[in-house]
Order: structure tokens, then C-alpha cells, then sequence
């Protein structure tokens, strides 16, 4: 099983590389979402538009197949470079990864997609994905579709993490929290305390 790490976006809204910021024991997001899943996975990949900001991880990092495709552009570029079959997809600024939640996704195979979904949302960058829906995702990149939502419905076979299942693992379903601006990386920081 592999692991992709998203980290090609702008961070227009914080002025810094969200993947970059220190939160946790003086540990960068990313080197806290690798510290906390490496031992789960065979492989990570991180998907990058500057690669060499990530080559001290000493992981595979990659540019976008295809630039400007935003996040579905990354999953596509992930799953292409990945070695193994299925692959856990993770956006760098989510910090608080739940590692017993991943377990959890990670035991249902015979799904081409494992998604959270709960009150009519659902967290498709923190969700597990197989090759298998490689097409789907080249359709919706030709046509330049890039909402992943759009192309979660496409696929056939997956299945939904509800919000029961969830908060077995988080209850206040930390891990799906996102830093996208000052005020979300001060309510982490606020969290952590």
C-alpha cells in the first residue's frame, strides 16, 4: 500500500507552504503526517510543484503529470507513480492523522475508493483509491472536470466511512481539519495545547 502526500498548492491564502508550518514538537505538518504513517505503508509519495523543498524527507517526491490540475491533477500523478495497487491520498495541511482511522479504510479491498462522508460532506483527500479509476480520473482531466466530487461519483465500486465509524476512531473528527488560513493555524496550535 502506498501513501500520497498532496502538497502542490499555492498556500495564496497563508503567504507560506502549509506543509512547512511547525506545530507539533517542532515538527513541520508534513514531517508529522509521515512520522505518524510510516510504518503503515510500503511507500510514500509526495506530489510537489517544487520537489526539492521535499527531497530532505527522503521519500519519492514528484512534480504534477499535468500541471494545473489542482488536487485531482495530484491524485492522478500519485497513482500513476505509485508502486502499489491501491493508495492512501492525504493533503499535507491536514495535521491531526489519525493513524487507527487509516487502519480502519485501509481493510476494506475490494473497493476502488474508501471515502468519509458524513453529514453530506465527504473528505476525499484523506480516502483510499486504487488504480482502477485512473480513467475516470483522465476523462474528467480531458474535460477539464477538476472537481473531485464530481469524479467520486463516477466510481462504481467504493465505499462510504460513515459518521458512526468515524468517531469511533475521532469523535470530534480532528483529522479531517484543514489549515488554510492564520485562524486555522492558530486553532490548531490551540488544539495542541
Amino acid at each position: 500500500m502506498s501513501l500520497i502526500i498532496l502538497a502542490g498548492g499555492n498556500s495564496t491564502r497563508l503567504n507560506t507552504n502549509k506543509a512547512f508550518l511547525e506545530l507539533i514538537d517542532s515538527k513541520t505538518i508534513i514531517e508529522n503526517i509521515v512520522s505518524c504513517l510510516k510504518d503503515v505503508f510500503n511507500e510514500i509519495i509526495v506530489v510537489a510543484n517544487k520537489v526539492e523543498d521535499y527531497k530532505f524527507l527522503g521519500f519519492k517526491v514528484v512534480p504534477d503529470l499535468i500541471k494545473g490540475k489542482g488536487p485531482l491533477g495530484g491524485i492522478y500523478t500519485g497513482l500513476k507513480k505509485a508502486g502499489e495497487e491501491r493508495s492512501f491520498v492525504l493533503a499535507c495541511d491536514m495535521p491531526f492523522v489519525n493513524v487507527d482511522l487509516v487502519r480502519y479504510m485501509l481493510k476494506f479491498k475490494d473497493f476502488d475508493a474508501v471515502v468519509p462522508s458524513y453529514e453530506g460532506l465527504i473528505e476525499p483527500l484523506y480516502a483510499v483509491y486504487s488504480k482502477n479509476i485512473l480513467p475516470i480520473i483522465e476523462n474528467q482531466l480531458k474535460n477539464n472536470n477538476l472537481k473531485i466530487n464530481e469524479t467520486i461519483k463516477k466510481i462504481k465500486k467504493i465505499k462510504y466511512i460513515g459518521k458512526e465509524e468515524i468517531e469511533k476512531f475521532d469523535k470530534g473528527r480532528l483529522c479531517f481539519f484543514n489549515i488554510n488560513n492564520k485562524e486555522d493555524f492558530e486553532k490548531a496550535r490551540n488544539l495542541i495545547r
